[in-house]
């Protein structure tokens, strides 16, 4: 199970929020209407519940010559920062894509980093360096993936995912040695893929305070039918014995307030044959 390309971590549930986009056509005696051009369930722009993120809707081929006004229309309350239009010419010949291969990757308790609200709603940010062991989270009943390296997982994609859940981390370290030098006037950014699922602990989830049922790639929908099922191959059997040995009850026993503490982050250590940045 992997990172995108390398990075698949499961809790559970893919959730999602529909967005669409419609433009001003022009009718038969001048009259302006708004004619959908983007969105639904099958437009494929879409985007994912949490935390504030960029989200880019190619509208390449799609509005008529002469559009001048757009309007976004979703079904969820969306605050938008910016929105920013490039109609310039194509430069994809001036990206040039590297991966950065996974080194190594361990999950552990990390606790709950001091969340930090800006001054708009749901403008949040988190001081990593001052944790709490406890707070007012529970996790999910069932089997967790065990403490420790989980490299071995997170190397393809497929339904053999880290399972870990509330004040859990994932501590990723990818190599540099695939980066070629930088060209004069070049910059580079870095961009993470993920690939799995999150499930909430919300009374209206299907099924909110177990880790099961596991979600599959190849599942119609969750929570699936029962003709369906999380594959049960030997080497998915062997995956769900071996490394899903931590059972979780749902009880949180140390409590539920919140104590900050300063808690240095120290990035696990890489075997001596590896190297990479963080």
């Amino acid at each position: 199970m992997g990172p995108e390309e390398s990075l698949e971590v499961t809790s559970a549930r893919f959730h999602r929020v529909l967005l669409g986009i419609i433009h001003v056509c022009r009718l038969a005696g001048g009259i302006g209407s708004y004619c959908a051009v983007c969105g639904g369930a099958d437009a494929g722009w879409k985007l994912e519940a949490g935390l504030p993120r960029t989200i880019v809707a190619d509208l390449t081929g799609k509005l008529p010559e002469g559009t001048r006004r757009i309007r976004i229309k979703t079904n969820l309350q969306i605050y938008w920062d910016q929105i920013l239009i490039d109609n310039g010419p194509d430069r994809g010949n001036q990206i040039r894509q590297t991966e950065m291969p996974l080194s190594l990757a361990k999950v552990a308790f990390h606790g709950y980093p001091e969340q930090i609200e800006g001054a708009t709603h749901g403008d949040l940010t988190y001081n990593y360096e001052n944790v709490s062991a406890t707070g007012p989270f529970v996790k999910q009943r069932g089997s967790y993936t065990r403490y420790g390296d989980v490299t071995a997982l997170l190397k393809t994609v497929d339904d053999h995912s880290v399972i870990f859940g509330s004040g859990e981390e994932i501590d990723a370290e990818f190599s540099t040695d695939t980066l070629p030098p930088l060209a004069a006037g070049w910059k580079r950014d870095y961009f993470f893929y993920a690939n799995g699922y999150v499930k909430d602990m919300d009374f209206y989830e299907a099924s909110p305070f177990t880790v099961a049922d596991m979600p599959f790639h190849r599942m119609s929908r969750y929570p699936y039918p029962a003709n369906e099922h999380f594959p049960m191959d030997g080497d998915s059997l062997k995956y769900r014995l071996d490394w899903n040995e931590r059972f979780e009850s749902g009880r949180t026993p140390n409590g539920f307030q919140l104590h900050y503490v300063p808690t240095a982050s120290h990035p696990p250590t890489l075997p001596a044959q590896a190297s990479g940045g963080r």
